[in-house]
């Protein structure tokens, strides 16, 4: 199939420097995971006058707001190709983060949670120890579910002097071995908040008791709290679970 052929789905393609290795993938590497979805407004219609050689048959419409439905030709063309994705924990704001992103990714694939431990105790606090902890759950979800793909969501702490910054890790791992990662750029958490860190509390412990919360780290986490919701933890470990992903869908770079 060719790329011409799927030019057309909810969110319109956009930058035109991804067309050519879309293509190649589609052309080479049928069973490798394609990111065709691009935010756009306009650009196809470029794309096609400055490649009138190229065949263009629409699978589906293109269709107002994020494009779903779509097809299922064009899901077999550029979803990955996981049907069952494990996440090594039961917190509901990171279940969420992953079906929301395998939403896109992988439509279709069913997402299930097990409650494995981390191996690092409760909170983490240097880079180092999070991404431990997010490997490690990925590794045994993977082992207790036997699914085709497992993600790790680990949330820790930097600290720094008197500050400590928010980060966050996300390790994705599959049956046969391959590895995906992504890191969350830091967030300065409140003075506050970094001094009970270093005495040995869990920061959504402490979230919790600075906003009056209850839970927050199974919701909006400290995350969502501090940018008054603008920026929820599924919201964060959404765009992580995706960007573990790269190296899924673009495996001929990595």
């Amino acid at each position: 199939m060719r790329l011409g052929e799927i030019l057309a789905f909810g969110d319109r393609v956009k930058r035109h420097a991804a067309l050519a290795p879309v293509a190649r993938k589609i052309d080479h590497e049928p069973h490798a995971v394609l990111a065709a979805r691009r935010h756009v407004e306009g650009g196809l219609g470029e794309w096609i006058s400055e490649h009138p050689g190229r065949n263009f048959t629409p699978l589906c419409e293109p269709r107002e707001g994020h494009g779903e439905p779509i097809s299922p030709q064009f899901r077999a063309v550029v979803s990955l190709t996981f049907s069952r994705a494990a996440v090594g924990s039961t917190n509901p704001a990171k279940v969420e983060a992953v079906r929301r992103a395998l939403a896109r990714l992988a439509p279709g694939c069913e997402t299930v949670a097990v409650d494995v431990p981390s191996g690092i105790g409760a909170m983490p606090l240097d880079e180092s120890a999070t991404r431990e902890g997010a490997l490690a759950r990925a590794r045994a979800a993977l082992d207790r579910t036997g699914a085709d793909v497992a993600f790790g969501l680990e949330g820790g702490a930097v600290l720094d002097g008197d500050r400590a910054w928010l980060t966050a890790h996300v390790v994705a791992v599959t049956r046969e071995g391959s590895i995906g990662e992504a890191a969350w750029g830091r967030m300065l958490l409140p003075r506050a908040a970094a001094k009970r860190l270093r005495a040995g509390e869990e920061l959504g412990d402490v979230i919790d008791d600075l906003f009056g919360a209850k839970e927050s780290k199974r919701q909006s986490g400290a995350i969502g709290l501090l940018t008054d919701g603008f920026v929820s933890r599924t919201d964060a470990f959404a765009d992580l679970v995706a960007m573990a992903c790269a190296s899924f869908l673009h495996p001929d770079l990595y």
